[in-house]
């Protein structure tokens, strides 16, 4: 871990703003709260920066972290957004995949936000988990309502909630790497059910691209074959795709056509005993380890699982 002084972070900000002028410091990390002297640094920015009318700001702190900085994040000029990275609606599914947090603390850090002059919160969710179900998808919405309606007890008002759904990617390196992606049919699936829950509420949902997030699947748990497939869109045009003005699916599909590549080769669920096409990189963890939590994945999610089906047996 690389920790700057406050001092330096301070220096930094001073000098950024005087370039820029812009109106809020964002503090960003890989894990902002873990930094040791984060009271101390807020408290510092907004003494110098407050009276300029600049406001502090961090996004994606874990409940109990938030919880702790609160006090200091008082006195923010502006007080924006609080930003909550839930992952997962229910607590069954939290549990499976490791997030320590429950739906008691989340209402409790938000109400807190609210007593303190927040407004506005904004949730991060993953659809498509291992195990996922209708009654999970719609524990999404249930959550935000919950958020939304904890401003009632302070002034009678309800909290405007926007909730960013994002797809998940069985990611190489992680106990679901062995899990198959859910297909489009199923994300869109799930966006029109939020879409008719939330409507005329104060929750707003917004959703990745399901086209980008396949890709994504596919690009991340592809073989070598893969650079061919790249290397085709790219001569079909696509450019800058992290962009919405720019990315055409079309030029991705063109491309698979042209390789013979399947993206469902690389989508589905892997055996726990096969060689993956990254298994001769080394990752951060043991694969033993990745078993093992993956094992104990499935045993919460009540699968009685120890392996994952094969592509042709899945439902």
């Amino acid at each position: 871990m690389r920790i700057r002084s406050v001092d330096e972070i301070v220096s930094i900000a001073r000098a950024a703003l005087t370039a820029t002028g812009y109106r809020e410091i964002s503090l960003l990390s890989l894990s902002s709260g873990d930094y040791p002297h984060l009271e101390e640094l807020i408290t510092r920015l907004n003494a110098e920066f407050a009276g300029r009318r600049v406001s502090v700001g961090l996004p994606s702190l874990r409940v109990g972290q938030q919880l702790r900085v609160l006090p200091a994040l008082t006195s923010v000029v502006r007080k924006g957004g609080l930003t909550i990275a839930a992952e997962a609606a229910s607590q069954r599914l939290r549990e499976a995949i490791g997030k320590d947090i429950s739906d008691e603390d989340m209402v409790a850090g938000v109400r807190a936000a609210y007593q303190a002059g927040w407004q506005r919160v904004k949730v991060y969710l993953m659809a498509g988990l291992p195990g996922e179900t209708d009654a999970d998808i719609d524990a999404m919405y249930d959550l935000c309502r919950r958020l939304s309606d904890a401003r009632k007890d302070i002034d009678g008002r309800r909290g405007t909630i926007s909730a960013s759904v994002s797809w998940l990617v069985p990611k190489p390196h992680t106990p679901m790497q062995w899990c198959a992606m859910r297909d489009a049919d199923y994300f869109l699936a799930v966006r029109r059910r939020l879409r008719e829950r939330s409507h005329r509420s104060p929750v707003a949902f917004k959703f990745h691209r399901v086209e980008r997030s396949l890709l994504e699947g596919v690009l991340c748990r592809g073989d070598r074959r893969i650079g061919s497939l790249i290397e085709a869109a790219w001569r079909g045009g696509a450019r800058m795709d992290s962009w919405d003005d720019f990315f055409d699916y079309s030029k991705w599909t063109t491309a698979f056509e042209q390789t013979g590549i399947q993206a469902a080769e690389f989508l589905r669920p892997f055996a726990l005993d096969a060689p993956l096409p990254w298994s001769h990189i080394a990752g951060p963890h043991r694969e033993e380890f990745l078993k093992n939590e993956y094992t104990r994945m499935m045993e919460v999610l009540g699968r009685g699982e120890t392996e994952p089906r094969r592509a042709d047996t899945q439902a």
